[in-house]
């Protein structure tokens, strides 16, 4: 699924709703997303629906996560 870019944190400045949930929440939003996991052309892909309430929080972590430096 493509989405349009709103530039690296979001509107908000990075700073969500989820911002400082607790892990409980977090893990209760994640695992309870409709989505469909698919392979194809060697790779994973993570189809989610654009209108869950919950979709646009987990691309903005998902962003925020792979943005991170990684550990040497």
């Amino acid at each position: 699924m493509h989405r349009p870019e709103q530039g690296a944190e979001g509107e908000d400045g990075g700073a969500g709703e989820l911002r400082n949930a607790a892990p409980k929440l977090l893990r209760y939003r994640l695992f309870h997303l409709p989505a469909r996991l698919t392979r194809g052309q060697r790779k994973r892909w993570l189809h989610l629906r654009a209108d869950w309430p919950g979709t646009d929080d987990l691309i903005d972590t998902w962003r925020a996560v792979k943005a991170l430096p990684a550990r040497c």
